[in-house]
This record gives C-alpha cells, sequence and structure tokens, in this order.
C-alpha cells in the first residue's frame, strides 16, 4: 500500500506542511493549502546522494554550493530526473530540493522509502506561514495525520529558505531567505 501521510512541523526555517512521495498526499497538500495547480511544491531530501539521484542536472557547482549550505536554508531548483513520478510538478522540467537542518523534518524523512518528502509552507495560499504549534493544531489539526511538536533545543529562524538556480553559467536569486545575496555572490560562476 503506498503511504499519502501528510504532516505539518518546524522547518529550519519556516513551518512546513510536508507529504511522502505519493500522489493522494500531493493532492492533499494542495487541497488543505488552496493552493494554485501552477505553483509547484519542492522536495526535501534525507542527503545529496538522494538530491543527485532524481536530477539531471548535477555540476562540480552546484556540489560546491550544497556542501556549503546543506543541511539548511537554501532551496536549489534543478533539472528534474526521469525518476520522478510525473504526477509530480507536472508543468515543470525543473524541480527544487533542499536539505532541512530541523530534527523534525529528519524524523519524517525516515517514513520515506525514497528518502524524499512533498514540502512546502504550512499556511493556505496568500496567508502568512504558522509560527508554533497551537497554530498548528487550530489550523491544519484535522486535515493532516500529524503535526509534530518540536524538541524545546530545536530552532528556526522563521525566514523562508533562499531559492537559487544555475542557468547560463550564472547564480539567479529565485527568492531572498534566509542565505544572504552576499553568501551566493561568493559562488558566482566565471
Amino acid at each position: 500500500m503506498n503511504d499519502s501521510r501528510t504532516f505539518v512541523c518546524m522547518t529550519d526555517t519556516v513551518w512546513g506542511l510536508l507529504g511522502l512521495l505519493n500522489e493522494i498526499a500531493y493532492q492533499k497538500i494542495y487541497n488543505i493549502k488552496s493552493r494554485d495547480r501552477d505553483k509547484p511544491l519542492i522536495l526535501f531530501a534525507k542527503d545529496i546522494k538522494t538530491v543527485r539521484k532524481y536530477t539531471d542536472e548535477w555540476t562540480s557547482e552546484i556540489e560546491k554550493i550544497a556542501l556549503s549550505y546543506w543541511p539548511g536554508a537554501l532551496t536549489i531548483i534543478l533539472k528534474r530526473s526521469d525518476k520522478l513520478p510525473s504526477w509530480l510538478n507536472p508543468e515543470f522540467t525543473h524541480i527544487g530540493f533542499r536539505i532541512p537542518d530541523s530534527k523534525s523534518c529528519q524524523k519524517i524523512m525516515e517514513l520515506s522509502t525514497e528518502g524524499l518528502l512533498l514540502s512546502t509552507s504550512a499556511n493556505s495560499s496568500g496567508e502568512e506561514p504558522i509560527k508554533s504549534f497551537q497554530e498548528a493544531q487550530e489550523k491544519f489539526g484535522n486535515q493532516v495525520d500529524l503535526i509534530l511538536q518540536p524538541s524545546p533545543d530545536e530552532i528556526f529562524s522563521d525566514i523562508a529558505s533562499t531559492i537559487i538556480k544555475l542557468s547560463d553559467q550564472k547564480i539567479e536569486i529565485l527568492r531572498q531567505g534566509a542565505i544572504s545575496k552576499s553568501d551566493i555572490d561568493k559562488f558566482r560562476i566565471h
């Protein structure tokens, strides 16, 4: 049986709405968020080896950036491999990958046989992400399979991840988030 569970938990950036890599969980996340289908989900990965497996685009530049900022608050948009299911962001040739630095995400990741989780911010489209476990329970308590209470020592920044894409031998910042432009600029490709 395919596992279609969905979760809300603290990530190392904002609270996340996550799901196991399953089409039912994918549809459920879009419905919970009232999210437009033209806005893709990203994938949380357990490690760099997993990301390499599911992308057709891996260069020495990407490796340097990944080793510098993963696990952490950086999402890298990469060309998707045909190993990813066709129902996942079907209109897109690229997909965002991130390796979160979060104990909660790592606990949920243990449930994934692929080492991947569907991911988006925990909010309804157009609203601010939730900020606490109590707010998560109020907003998502009857819509997801589990809301994971963070451990007392778990820290998050409350700032979304920085999203980058490498194109035409340059790094394009698609969303400025927790990692600054000056940090990304250190990796400019010449």
